[in-house]
């Protein structure tokens, strides 16, 4: 499964369960990926941390994806927790 764009005026749309499994940080791939932030809410704040991260934000996912990572990062493609449907 790749990252695709959706379909016009589709703004929230249903991501599968992924499965979390730790590694060591030699095996993370990084080309052909989209470093895609999870979210606890779709209001994306929350108060600063001492990492510099707001409250709402839990962490990175790398996606995989066919094009260039700023691509998302134009869209503000995020996954949420708790999306307001």
């Amino acid at each position: 499964m790749t990252l695709e764009d959706s379909n016009p005026k589709e703004t929230v749309l249903l991501f599968p369960v992924i499965w979390l499994e730790p590694v060591s940080v030699e095996e993370v791939l990084t080309n052909g990926m989209f470093e895609c932030p999870l979210y606890k809410t779709s209001t994306r704040k929350g108060e600063l941390s001492t990492t510099g991260h707001s409250t709402n934000f839990i962490c990175f996912l790398q996606i995989p994806t066919e094009v260039d990572a700023n691509h998302w990062l134009r869209r503000g493609v995020a996954l949420l927790c708790m999306p307001d449907m």
